[in-house]
């Protein structure tokens, strides 16, 4: 016969075997993000995100103060488009290559088979042809996923950096 204790720690079991699943799929999603950035596949970025989505860049100041500011701000499937094709068509600048590193991913409000909510941090490293390759930005990812025909996508993405100061070459998504 099952005891109230027995039963109890099933459930955490199964809890935290959940948890650990969300993890190892946030840790895909982002490793497959990641991968699309630093290979220069711009067009596929607004793909990672659901129909609806919001997608900002924000200090850490303005993100803990409650306040909308962001360095970037897309508010629909249209802007993160907008946005990578404007990318693509002007490069006004110098050549870089911008590798991301994405770890620590922590999984909360689950919804069962529907949505959850996930933190990561996140840190870029850029690379140009005649510099030493130097830290663009660190910082923590603030996701809300959703599922999508089995699929993971980003229903919201706020990429709060924690510096004061920045590079002004932050045009790609981070």
């Amino acid at each position: 016969m099952k005891t109230l204790d027995t039963t109890a720690n099933e459930h955490r079991g199964r809890q935290r075997e959940e948890e650990l699943l969300l993890r190892l799929e946030v840790d895909d999603f982002n490793s497959r993000y990641a991968d699309a950035l630093d290979q220069g596949n711009l067009k596929e970025w607004p793909n990672f995100f659901a129909p609806s989505p919001f997608y900002k860049i924000a200090s850490r100041e303005n993100f803990s103060g409650g306040f909308p500011i962001g360095i970037m701000y897309c508010d629909s499937k249209e802007m993160l488009i907008d946005r990578a094709t404007a990318i693509l068509s002007s490069m006004e600048f110098s050549p870089r290559i911008i590798t991301h590193f994405i770890s620590n991913h922590f999984v909360s409000d689950v919804v069962p088979s529907s949505a959850f909510s996930s933190r990561s941090n996140f840190l870029l490293v850029e690379n140009m042809a005649d510099q030493k390759p130097s830290l663009l930005m660190a910082g923590q990812y603030y996701d809300k996923f959703i599922w999508s025909e089995s699929k993971l996508l980003l229903k919201e993405r706020i990429c709060v950096y924690d510096s004061i100061l920045i590079q002004t070459s932050i045009i790609y998504p981070v």
